[in-house]
């Protein structure tokens, strides 16, 4: 099967208006391939011996086959998609959530006041547990209480392993991370269509890649 030809350009941003607090218009995965695009080519590499990734990630893989086949030898995505279907959109509407539910949040405007940290956590917690296999919690914490000596059943504070394991690593990741990326990263995938055309198929055309 023979590639198609290099889209002419990248798509202007799809227009969702941008709250008070989120200045910057809201970007596509489109948008970081060609931002890469411009870095490679910068560099003077003009092909790619292969384009991989998971998650956004695989996204991002898939876009670089969607708009230039002739640079790609070859495609690995890893748990990527070409469309974001409704499931995803509510997975990703759910990881949005705490942060909008955050009275700091104040609708993206909190860079002169308290950041929205706690709900930036609960997301980053949200994230950290969708990325893993459930066989992993249960091989890994079983049943077992964060502190042995307080009993879930017998103490409405007291927690279980996995609960606390899971708050410990999004407060790590929230020392690092910022709440209104976090929205920017989930409406760029919300966004996803292999191409950003009208449909998938004009997006995902017949393509020589292996994968």
């Amino acid at each position: 099967m023979t590639p198609t030809s290099p889209l002419p350009g990248p798509p202007p941003s799809i227009p969702i208006p941008a709250s008070p607090g989120n200045g910057l218009p809201v970007v596509t995965i489109r948008d970081f391939v060609e931002v890469q695009r411009e870095l490679l080519e910068s560099q003077g590499i003009e092909s790619l011996h292969a384009v991989m990734g998971a998650s956004m990630g695989a996204l991002q893989a898939i876009e670089w086959a969607s708009a230039y086949p002739d640079r790609v030898e070859r495609l690995i995505s890893v748990i990527g998609g070409g469309v974001a279907d409704p499931w995803l959109l509510a997975t990703l509407s759910a990881w949005a959530a705490p942060i909008r539910l955050d009275a700091n949040w104040n609708e993206g405007n909190y860079y002169d006041g308290e950041p929205p940290t706690d709900g930036l956590k609960e997301a980053l917690k949200l994230v950290t547990l969708n990325a893993n296999h459930w066989q992993w919690a249960n091989e890994t914490f079983n049943r077992d209480w964060a502190d042995e000596e307080r009993d879930p059943a017998q103490d409405i504070n007291a927690r279980y392993a996995i609960e606390q394991t899971l708050d410990d690593i999004a407060a790590t990741r929230a020392e690092t991370s910022d709440a209104n990326h976090f929205l920017y990263l989930v409406q760029a995938n919300q966004t996803f269509m292999a191409g950003h055309g009208e449909s998938l198929e004009e997006g995902l055309p017949p393509s020589k890649h292996p994968h």
